[in-house]
C-alpha cells in the first residue's frame, strides 16, 4: 500500500475570511477566578469562555457565536451596502453625463458637437469652435516672429560658442 504524501499546512492569512462555526455537539467551556465572583457576582462579566479573548456574562459566554444564522444576516447586510454604493456611482455617471450634455454646444465651423472639457487638448471656450477646427485654423495663420527664428540666430544666443563670448 503507498502511502500518500503529506500536505504541507496553508500559510496563515493577513485577512480573516468571514464564515461560521457549526458547534452542533460541543459544550462550551468556561472559567472563572473566586475574587471577581465575590466582586461582580455570578451574572457579571467574570465568566472566561476557552477560545474568546474577553470576559462575559454567564449568558453570552454559554451562548454560541459566529453561527450561520449570524454569518447569513452579514452576508445580507455586505449585500445591501454594495448595492446602496452601486446605486450612488451609477446616479454619478448619469449626474456626470447629463451635465456634459447640458453643457454642449454646436461649432460655429462645423457645426458639430463640442462639449466642455474636450478631450483632445486645451480647454474650448464655450461657443467657440471645436479642437479640430481650432487646429486647422491655427494651422493655416502665418508662424510669429517668435516661432521664425533662425538656425543661426538660436545658435548666437544659446549655443556654447555664445557663453564663451560672453564670458
Amino acid at each position: 500500500m503507498l502511502a500518500a504524501p503529506l500536505a504541507e499546512p496553508a500559510p496563515p492569512k493577513d485577512t480573516e475570511e468571514d464564515g461560521w462555526w457549526d458547534h452542533a455537539g460541543t459544550v462550551p467551556v468556561i472559567a472563572t477566578h473566586l475574587d471577581q465572583l465575590r466582586t461582580d457576582g455570578p451574572h457579571g462579566p467574570v465568566w472566561w469562555r476557552f477560545g474568546h479573548s474577553d470576559w462575559q456574562p454567564i449568558t453570552d459566554a454559554l451562548t454560541n457565536t459566529g453561527t450561520e444564522d449570524e454569518y447569513h444576516v452579514r452576508e445580507d447586510q455586505q449585500s445591501l451596502e454594495r448595492d446602496a454604493q452601486e446605486e450612488r456611482r451609477r446616479q454619478e455617471r448619469e449626474e456626470g453625463l447629463s451635465r456634459r450634455e447640458e453643457g454642449k454646444w454646436a461649432c460655429p465651423s462645423c457645426g458639430g458637437l463640442v462639449y466642455p472639457g474636450d478631450a483632445w487638448g486645451a480647454p474650448v471656450a464655450a461657443g467657440g469652435p471645436c479642437t479640430v477646427c481650432r487646429k486647422i485654423t491655427d494651422s493655416q495663420q502665418p508662424p510669429t516672429a517668435q516661432r521664425a527664428v533662425s538656425a543661426a540666430e538660436a545658435a548666437e544666443t544659446n549655443g556654447i560658442l555664445a557663453r564663451l563670448r560672453r564670458q
